[in-house]
């Protein structure tokens, strides 16, 4: 591997590195295709590291201008369909499989294409960044992302004992849908309070909460909200909502904390978005 002529930096994120020093050489993860790096990844520290010794850069250090002219190339190039083998493709797929390797550790992860144009750039941005995103890499360390999805399933309505024609049919029919939506409505409004209860009962950090359509008739939509859990948190969600035959629990996952963590380069804030 080479250094580019012009060094930037594409960055990963912040990594939580309590344990001694960290190495200045990183593996790639098994799911990366050594064709897709050209450069070693490293952790790069503030130099006053007496003053940020668990917190580190994750990058590698690339030719910014190289990047973003190919990557603009290719996206002229395909215009809103990205093939799956394409160049952009494969390096959003890189970015996911490095930030995910360091997921047990704590990675306060930024977006994908995210360049700093120099190493001088880097450490203003932790800094600036840093307290905010020692907060936040607390909170990280051990937990993935996931999107829970609860739906209410629906009780069997009894129809009408005196069916009617005509005009009064209709009225009957549209007055009896109101009905039923009103309580729909108002079922997934107690489901949803009832949801964000218990995810703070379990101290679990969640975001996004709202309506979402049914996945079926038999269903009325409840809340999708997007949460922040460790292996235990995952068991007992899991746990307690599997047994309730009202509901139909939905978990897609896990992803990195994207939605927990994300890094606003340009302010260096380190804020959640």
């Amino acid at each position: 591997m080479t250094v580019p002529e012009t060094t930037g930096y594409y960055f990963y994120g912040f990594v939580h590195t309590p344990r001694g020093e960290p190495r200045d050489t990183l593996p790639l993860p098994n799911e990366v295709d050594a064709n897709d790096i050209s450069t070693p990844l490293q952790f790069i520290h503030h130099p006053a590291t007496t003053h940020h010794p668990d917190i580190v850069a994750l990058v590698r250090a690339i030719n910014p201008a190289d990047f973003a002219a190919t990557l603009r190339a290719e996206l002229a190039q395909s215009g809103q369909q990205l093939a799956a083998d394409s160049w952009v493709a494969r390096q959003a797929v890189l970015h996911d499989a490095i930030i995910s390797q360091y997921l047990p550790l704590g990675i306060c992860p930024a977006r994908f294409g995210t360049i700093l144009p120099d190493e001088q750039a880097l450490h203003t941005l932790l800094e600036r960044s840093y307290n905010k995103v020692y907060s936040q890499l607390k909170k990280l360390i051990g937990k993935q992302e996931w999107t829970l999805r609860l739906w209410l399933n629906k009780h069997t309505r009894q129809t009408s004992a005196d069916p009617v024609s005509g005009g009064r049919a209709y009225l009957q029919a549209r007055r009896d849908s109101l009905i039923t939506q009103s309580a729909d409505h108002a079922q997934a409004a107690e489901v949803r309070e009832q949801l964000e209860t218990f995810l703070s009962s379990e101290g679990i950090l969640y975001m996004s909460s709202e309506r979402v359509p049914p996945s079926d008739a038999e269903q009325t939509g409840a809340a999708e909200v997007i949460v922040l859990l460790d292996s235990q948190q995952n068991q007992n969600i899991r746990a307690h909502y599997t047994n309730d035959a009202r509901m139909t629990l939905e978990l897609r996952g896990p992803f990195a904390p994207y939605t927990f963590s994300a890094i606003d380069i340009d302010d260096g804030t380190g804020t959640p978005s």
